[in-house]
């Protein structure tokens, strides 16, 4: 009888400690996109994706107001005072950032931080406002990307990608004149 009971206890920790391995830890990459795309396109000024002119006719009203619950709740996800408080630093430092990003002065890396890139076009004034703008942006990035993953329930191993995610939508919406970092390492200005 000891025996069977022996056998019994090693398969059922054979099977919890499989099961304890083999979870799979769920990445919001489309929370985290839609996240991104938002906060970019807020930072530096342009239109939302979402067209508030698109009442959807021909939709039943509770339909739409089951979607406008759903967003209205995913937003809650994703914004509260500290992302909030961060987006509006980094709106309020763009205008300034702007013009850099335009002379190809800073670029957008892969990782979603600012670069200087030349500075050989402005005067010494100049560059050191750059220095102290990219350092200040920079730093509200790191910690949006923080705020971001823990608005999300994303673990810290995971901020690697939520900075990739983000670094796409920080290209995508660059102004003209401004030197990206594509993930092939190879920069090109747009």
């Amino acid at each position: 009888m000891p025996k069977i009971n022996l056998k019994l206890a090693f398969m059922l920790s054979v099977i919890v400690f499989t099961a304890c391995v083999t979870v799979n830890i769920y990445f919001p990459a489309a929370e985290v996109r839609q996240a991104a795309e938002e906060i970019a396109k807020d930072v530096r000024g342009l239109e939302s994706s979402q067209d508030p002119a698109d009442t959807g006719a021909g939709e039943p009203q509770s339909f739409l107001n089951f979607i406008g619950t759903a967003y209205a709740q995913q937003e809650l996800a994703i914004s509260n005072a500290t992302i909030r408080q961060i987006k509006e630093r980094m709106k309020a430092r763009y205008t300034q950032l702007a013009p850099f990003l335009k002379q190809g002065v800073i670029g957008e890396s892969a990782k979603g931080l600012l670069v200087i890139r030349d500075t050989g076009s402005i005067n010494l004034k100049a560059r050191a406002e750059v220095k102290r703008l990219v350092s200040a942006e920079n730093s509200d990035r790191t910690a949006l990307y923080s705020a971001v993953s823990k608005a999300l329930n994303i673990p810290g191993s995971e901020l690697a990608k939520v900075r990739e995610i983000f670094a796409k939508e920080w290209q995508k919406t660059a102004p003209e004149g401004t030197w990206i970092e594509p993930e092939s390492g190879k920069w090109k200005q747009i």
